[in-house]
């Protein structure tokens, strides 16, 4: 386990942020190097700048001019020099820099993953209750293992708490269902959907079959393509947020395959023990 930790601590180490963001570096000698950031991890970053009169060891302070941080300052110092500008560690300390950074440029996206939100109200959604005719209804929240959906109240007198069923999801353009057995767990007067509460709706609590693979049934490829679209949303709106980023020209386009392998980091971590 202590193993474990410590390659995930390597590995996040090296992870990096692809915006680029004006920054000011001040040197303890008083002197200011304007430039632009660079692959921000959680221990540093790399500083363009165009002259690079300094040497490696100095000490000063860096402003990273993104949405979020506000103006902060954070210690730093010079790790290394090149034609291209300066490699600069960020000292770990009370500042938390890496929260701080991961904050400003990713949002609030891993804390809402999996919540309420109007992408999954956009998943069609069949249900299939033994005995009854098939209905369609709305998915207020998914996960793996679980999701809440909501049904019109003339239709909800058919789903009961233990009651099992089939759930059929259609993802944007796909007209071959995702199949998930399942039973209610619980059920509420209220349904959520596209952050409105709405009261012509019931909202029921179901729990997946623990025999139920999402990998093999397509439902974590489901999750990643919306997942993947949440956190291309907000990077799009971090990008367009303020003037303090960079010129309309510079702004790096959203990429699809850097989005991919944060939500495959994402799943790696919720599928560890204990995670």
């Amino acid at each position: 386990m202590e193993s474990d930790s410590s390659d995930d601590r390597s590995r996040r180490k090296h992870e990096r942020s692809w915006f680029s963001f004006p920054c000011t570096l001040t040197l303890e000698t008083g002197r200011k190097l304007h430039g632009k950031s660079r692959d921000v991890s959680i221990s540093g970053l790399f500083l363009e700048v165009k002259e690079a009169a300094c040497e490696s060891g100095e000490a000063g302070r860096l402003q990273i001019e993104a949405p979020g941080l506000g103006g902060r300052t954070f210690s730093c110092r010079v790790a290394h020099v090149t034609p291209y500008g300066l490699g600069l560690h960020l000292h770990r300390t009370a500042e938390n820099f890496a929260p701080l950074v991961t904050q400003a440029l990713f949002g609030d996206t891993m804390t809402r993953l999996g919540g309420h939100a109007p992408e999954w109200s956009k998943i069609r959604l069949g249900i299939e209750l033994p005995g009854h005719a098939p209905m369609t209804g709305a998915i207020a929240s998914l996960s793996r293992n679980m999701c809440a959906i909501c049904v019109p109240q003339d239709l909800a007198g058919r789903l009961r708490v233990n009651s099992t069923l089939k759930l059929r999801l259609f993802s944007r353009g796909d007209d071959t269902p995702i199949i998930v057995p399942g039973r209610v767990t619980s059920s509420a007067g209220r349904c959520q959907i596209e952050e409105r509460t709405t009261t012509d709706r019931a909202q029921f609590q179901i729990l997946f079959d623990t025999t139920f693979n999402a990998e093999t049934s397509g439902l974590t490829r489901l999750l990643r393509q919306v997942h993947e679209k949440r956190l291309g949303d907000i990077m799009q709106s971090r990008l367009k947020a303020g003037a303090s980023l960079s010129g309309p020209d510079q702004r790096p386009a959203f990429d699809r395959s850097k989005a991919q392998r944060d939500i495959d980091r994402f799943f790696a971590h919720k599928r560890k023990p204990g995670a």
